[in-house]
């Protein structure tokens, strides 16, 4: 296993899947036909404004502690059924 790069065979078109993942989490399954046809898709694709990286990098980054404890501060505990 190169790097625990492993493709399956994709049950739906029989080309290769892969799964990507980010550490023990999978995130997407990406086959050899999804990449070809993301690369022929290159010269339709309109270059995103820097607000919009700016955008995506705060989404993707997610919510920090303080903002999680904020959202979660009403929920109470359930007792254990113990």
């Amino acid at each position: 296993m190169a790097g625990g790069l492993v493709g399956y065979m994709n049950r739906e078109c029989g080309s290769l899947s892969y799964d990507m993942n980010a550490g023990m989490v999978s995130t997407e399954q990406i086959s050899r036909r999804d990449i070809a046809d993301g690369i022929r898709s290159i010269p339709d694709l309109t270059v995103p404004t820097a607000d919009e990286v700016k955008s995506y990098e705060l989404y993707m980054r997610g919510m920090s502690d303080e903002q999680a404890l904020e959202l979660f501060k009403d929920f109470e505990e359930h007792p254990s059924s113990d």
